[in-house]
């Protein structure tokens, strides 16, 4: 140990960080990679962040990363394997019920990582294209990339977290994290939002959805995702987005899909 070394150390053995977040730029989770980045441990944190959060799952429409190609196959092996193991009659565990959910989720490639993906790699470019029609319309007016904007933030923090012990590098990043989400929901209510979509939130926390799309509801909301003490009801989102397709003359299509 060196002198003036902490006891515990400093972050030697860790080799980064893996973060889960929206198109938004909120982060919903994040922790730290032990040696180096693997397949392996990025499922593991995938597992655990559904795990944690179930009702998260039911409302992610579809999901990105540099290389979902080798994630999802990577899944799929495991959940065969699992399921050899146990037999075809035996009741699912709960892992296999979790990675057969996951699955049911499209994967892509984020658009910035595909181009560098091999054009021979056929799993990749008929599974995780992120240009195939059935996930080209999801990820329209999605920011794909946001996971590369938040590393590059975090990358700014780096000389700093570098010289500080575990324990106050995991203290101070989550602060730093916490503030950054608390800007993203500011940004986002408040310029990002289309008005549609901030009656739909309303209507979702059970705030009047009508009327003109004003500032001072923009801030409501803001307020309100930002005290995160109010539950949401997605019903009432898509009865409200079925009102206002009805009203508007156009055929009513559920959450993440298409209306004409």
């Amino acid at each position: 140990m060196q002198r003036g070394e902490p006891k515990e150390g400093y972050r030697s053995h860790i080799g980064g960080c893996i973060a889960a977040n929206m198109s938004c730029n909120q982060c919903l989770d994040w922790d730290w990679f032990v040696n180096s980045e693997s397949v392996s441990a990025t499922l593991y944190f995938a597992a655990s962040l559904f795990t944690r959060c179930p009702q998260l799952l039911d409302t992610v429409q579809i999901i990105a990363g540099d290389d979902a190609c080798h994630w999802r196959k990577s899944l799929e092996v495991k959940l065969n394997d699992m399921r050899n193991a146990h037999g075809t009659e035996a009741e699912p565990t709960a892992a296999m019920a979790l990675y057969a959910k996951l699955l049911e989720k499209p994967w892509v490639v984020d658009l910035f990582h595909f181009v560098n993906h091999s054009v021979d790699d056929k799993y990749c470019q008929e599974t995780t294209n992120p240009t195939l029609p059935q996930h080209a319309h999801l990820l329209e007016e999605e920011n794909s990339e946001s996971s590369e904007q938040l590393f590059r933030w975090m990358g700014r923090l780096k000389v700093i977290i570098n010289s500080m012990p575990l324990s106050k590098a995991t203290f101070y990043l989550a602060r730093m994290v916490w503030l950054h989400n608390e800007r993203s929901i500011i940004e986002t209510c408040m310029t990002k939002m289309r008005e549609a979509e901030v009656r739909e939130v309303r209507a979702a926390y059970g705030l009047e959805p009508d009327g003109a799309c004003t500032s001072a509801q923009r801030k409501e909301l803001a307020t309100l995702l930002l005290a995160g003490t109010r539950e949401y009801d997605l019903s009432k989102m898509e009865k409200w987005r079925k009102t206002a397709a009805q009203r508007a003359g156009r055929t009513y299509a559920a959450y993440g899909e298409h209306s004409s």
